[in-house]
């Protein structure tokens, strides 16, 4: 059976048994433990990888994607994300554009469009740039897809590591 009682200090619970009475830990004591075992856990946040993200960022830019397009800063974090986790570049429109939107607080749509555009101006800009990556495939809009270009990134990454 329970009795419950409470005060503006503490809520006493009590389960009683034939033999036993347990009573339910305070409010206190679950905050407490709960703050000892989060102190335990280590969050990875993005400056953890400091040299990663410089890596893709002298490679985005050696590309010949302008930095002053939201594009550039969607790419960077499409092709990290990838480069960390290689299932998003089987599922980019499912999860990799909606990751990149959620972390800039925008649309999937938006981050798609945003990549497209900065891809395509740097195809139009800097048409070697891509054979730098060693991609060598056709180029029948005239530019890479946003997950080919992020697919050669992440390999041209892991490659020369």
């Amino acid at each position: 059976m329970n009795n419950v009682e409470t005060s503006s200090t503490r809520v006493d619970m009590c389960l009683k048994t034939e033999k036993n009475t347990y009573p339910a830990p305070t409010v206190d004591t679950l905050m407490k433990n709960h703050t000892k075992v989060a102190k335990n856990i280590t969050i990875k946040t993005r400056k953890e990888h400091p040299k990663m993200e410089n890596k893709i960022k002298s490679l985005v830019l050696k590309v010949g994607i302008d930095p002053a397009l939201k594009g550039y800063d969607y790419l960077v974090e499409a092709v990290r994300l990838c480069y960390e986790d290689k299932s998003y570049i089987h599922s980019i429109t499912k999860t990799l554009y909606p990751s990149v939107a959620k972390k800039f607080n925008t649309t999937p749509s938006r981050v798609e469009r945003a990549m497209r555009h900065a891809v395509s101006s740097s195809s139009a800009n800097n048409p070697d740039g891509f054979e730098f990556l060693g991609f060598v495939g056709s180029y029948e809009r005239g530019s890479l897809t946003n997950s080919q270009f992020i697919a050669t990134c992440v390999e041209y990454l892991k490659i020369h590591e």
